[in-house]
């Protein structure tokens, strides 16, 4: 277990064939789940694409929606001021999420 490190400070995951367990935060607290039953859940849920470059989180978003986000140059940075990594998925936890504040967003960061 890593605790307490930034993502960027963590070393890089031995390729995984879906039986592990990998740790997420969900509604705030820490959870386990499957790589398999994680990749047919994102595989089934409506992920939209999002093109972090605009520094701004997604408009007009839903509860509970998802973005896929890929960039280049973005600046976002997570609730703790961390930047957030290209190839995140930025969930709204509210109706009409704000595009600027990321405590009104919950981020899985992708395996690779």
């Amino acid at each position: 277990m890593a605790g307490n490190k930034k993502i960027t400070e963590l070393d890089s995951a031995a390729p995984l064939d879906g039986s592990e367990n990998v740790e997420l935060v969900q509604l705030g607290g820490n959870v386990k789940i499957s790589v398999s039953a994680l990749k047919a859940f994102l595989a089934s849920d409506n992920l939209l694409s999002w093109n972090m470059d605009t520094n701004l989180f997604p408009a007009g978003s839903l509860k509970g929606q998802r973005y896929y986000g890929t960039k280049t140059t973005s600046t976002l940075v997570d609730i703790n001021g961390d930047p957030l990594p290209n190839k995140v998925i930025a969930t709204s936890l509210v109706d009409g999420a704000s595009t600027t504040d990321p405590a009104e967003w919950a981020f899985t960061y992708t395996i690779n």
